[in-house]
């Protein structure tokens, strides 16, 4: 029998019957998750009730809030029958303290500025008929006037007009101020209203077993947020370990400020009703040729790019352990993981605005070893590169993200993480160094082209210098490039002058010299190659 009547009662107060007693409560919003887009936002809430149905409205929810989201949590003793999502001021709803405090100063300084307004009107008429009453006074009439009364009125005018200009600059000076502070007290009317308007209310229908004071929780997913990870990593030189800082970059604007509370970052983003792809059927069609176009220097530089990655440039080598200290901001983070995603608990409170504003959150601190080489690829550029390569780099649970470099105490620049980099060790570019100096030249008297019956020979010879003008050895990696044959028509061979490489990787056409160059030390390499190819044929060698 009571299960029929609790039944009853809650088909009552869904279909929104006005319900016995109605009381209201702020909510204060005590933890977030935020995703890489978006956020779950977690409010508290204490109302006392009675005995019976009774309706809840629970105020200084999120308007933007997916009302499909709303899951409501109710203390022992309080059963929840059903509830209504409103955004924007309700009915009797009393204005925040602030607001009030607002109106009250605009209404003060609009009367202030009246009172200003209406000395300054009745001041310009009284000079006005000051001004019109001298002039007819000094004129005199038949009689005229005599010097004495002349002298009297000149010094009254002057001195009352004075006065009266004085107070005219005062009042208007006064004015402007006022105006001024009607502007910023009307603006921040206009904000506060703004934040109003972004402000939700849950009106939740309770049926509770007793009179007294009941625990809420409101949860919900909001969609104007999300957190987007980046990281410092400095060297203090090559004979130390590298320092990678990571950090999460947090913004909302939800227009409501998240105060003193837990924040959660998930690297989950929500799917918004996407579903698995599936394949549909794939029609083949004739494709229109596409006209030659010019390379650009923008994309020949790409491709050098490209070719250097492809040729071995790695931007680094081995490397040792990683270090397990972290620094002190480690000790309030909890790191979880699933199949899914990953999640940092963070046990210190924080706050973010609800404007927009970026802030920052410290994930972790960690310096580990790597392995420091200086590469140079001649042919492509003449520069001498130092690169840095950190082994076992998946163990630091580095997110996808824009690193900024820093290098013995000067800035160099910023790269991008890829943690989904499927590579055993991250390579990183701390930028030139002209002290290590690579001069690549062409050997005219081993270079020359004769004619063999049908074919022609071509040899190249080139001499590459290095030198260490750093006053420590360095590791050196040397890379230079020879052409491949695109058929049996074409013949390609390193010549037997050329230096014995470190390794040849044949199907590039990349030979590298990897090797130490102690301080001061000058080292030369030759490199050469031929190609043999019909004479009825051009290269482009």
């Amino acid at each position: 029998m009571k299960r029929l009547l609790y039944g009853i009662a809650g088909v009552l107060l869904t279909l929104n019957l006005p319900a016995a007693n109605t009381a209201e409560t702020g909510s204060k919003i005590t933890e977030a998750t935020v995703f890489m887009t978006g956020a779950e936002l977690t409010h508290t809430a204490t109302a006392r009730l009675p005995k019976g149905e009774s309706t809840l409205l629970i105020r200084g929810l999120c308007a933007e809030a997916d009302a499909g989201s709303i899951r409501i949590r109710a203390g022992n003793g309080v059963l929840v029958s059903s509830f209504h999502f409103l955004t924007g001021k309700t009915e009797k709803q009393e204005e925040k303290p602030a607001l009030k405090t607002a109106k009250a100063e605009l209404e003060k300084l609009q009367e202030q500025q009246a009172e200003l307004e209406t000395r300054i009107r009745v001041n310009k008429e009284l000079a006005e008929m000051l001004r019109k009453s001298i002039e007819k006074n000094t004129a005199g009439g038949e009689s005229g006037i005599g010097l004495a009364d002349l002298a009297k009125s000149l010094d009254y005018y002057k001195t009352r007009s004075t006065e009266l200009e004085t107070t005219l600059h005062a009042d208007q000076k006064t004015q402007f101020g006022v105006a001024e502070k009607i502007r910023e007290v009307q603006r921040e009317i206009d904000r506060l209203n703004r934040e109003e308007s972004r402000q939700g209310t849950l009106r939740v229908n309770l049926l509770s077993r007793t009179e007294g004071d009941y625990n809420f929780t409101v949860s919900y997913h909001v969609g104007r947020a999300g957190w987007v990870p980046s990281h410092d990593i400095r060297v203090a030189g090559t004979d130390k370990p590298v320092a990678i800082n990571s950090k999460a970059q947090v913004h909302q604007e939800t227009g409501i400020d998240w105060n003193n509370i837990r924040i959660n970052l998930s690297t989950t983003v929500p799917n918004n009703g996407k579903t698995a792809p599936l394949f549909r059927a794939w029609f083949l069609k004739p494709l229109l040729p596409v006209p030659l176009v010019s390379r650009s220097p923008q994309a020949m530089a790409q491709n050098s790019f490209r070719y250097a990655e492809a040729a071995g440039f790695t931007g680094a080598v081995t490397t040792e352990t990683i270090a397990e200290e972290d620094m002190e901001m480690g000790q309030h983070i909890t790191l979880t993981e699933n199949q899914m995603n990953q999640t940092y608990h963070i046990d210190l409170p924080y706050s973010i605005p609800g404007n927009g504003e970026s802030q920052y959150i410290e994930l972790q601190s960690k310096e580990i070893p790597a392995t420091f080489n200086y590469y140079c690829a001649p042919k492509l550029d003449p520069e001498t590169w130092l690169l840095a390569e950190i082994a076992n780099w998946e163990t630091l649970n580095l997110l996808s993200g824009e690193a900024h470099i820093t290098f013995e105490d000067t800035y160099i620049g910023t790269t991008y993480i890829n943690a989904a980099n499927t590579g055993s060790s991250l390579s990183l570019t701390l930028g030139r160094d002209k002290r290590v100096a690579v001069k690549r030249e062409k050997m005219m008297d081993y270079s020359s082209s004769r004619t063999l019956g049908n074919d022609v020979k071509q040899e190249f010879m080139y001499q590459l210098t290095v030198r260490n003008n750093r006053n420590v050895p360095v590791n050196m990696v040397l890379k230079d490039q020879y052409p491949l044959s695109s058929g049996k028509e074409v013949t390609v061979e390193l010549s037997k002058e050329t230096a014995t490489p470190s390794f040849n990787m044949e199907e590039l056409g990349v030979v590298t010299w990897e090797f130490v160059l102690q301080a001061g030390e000058t080292r030369t390499f030759r490199f050469g190659y031929s190609v043999k190819y019909p004479k009825s044929m051009s290269l482009n060698l």
